[in-house]
């Protein structure tokens, strides 16, 4: 055996019906809807975009690249963040430390 190749599907939880619709909700209500989490990107990522909070130009950022981040790199990239992750108590009130962003936590 020179090549060994494995592919596996881990299960996932599917995104509840209604979070879709109430994440477009809060959007056409002008709020602007950021997933903070402690999922690994990759999950994060497709499970924002499952829910349509993660955008074409939208940003997600690893929890560790977001934390390293220097300030004059971090605040213009805020506005287009929409995914963090794995995330850290922290990292929300960094979000709203820089006052550029309104931040509801739930």
């Amino acid at each position: 055996m020179t090549h060994l190749t494995s592919a596996c599907s881990l299960p996932q939880d599917p995104v509840c019906a209604e979070v879709p619709d109430a994440v477009a909700t809060c959007q056409g209500a002008g709020i602007v809807v950021r997933m903070v989490t402690g999922d690994n990107i990759h999950t994060a990522k497709h499970i924002a975009r499952e829910c349509g909070i993660l955008t074409d130009e939208g940003i997600a950022l690893e929890g560790p690249v977001f934390r390293r981040m220097p300030e004059e790199e971090l605040l213009p990239l805020l506005p287009k963040l929409q995914v963090s992750t794995p995330a850290l108590d922290r990292d929300c009130s960094g979000l709203h430390a820089d006052r550029q962003l309104e931040v509801v936590i739930v």
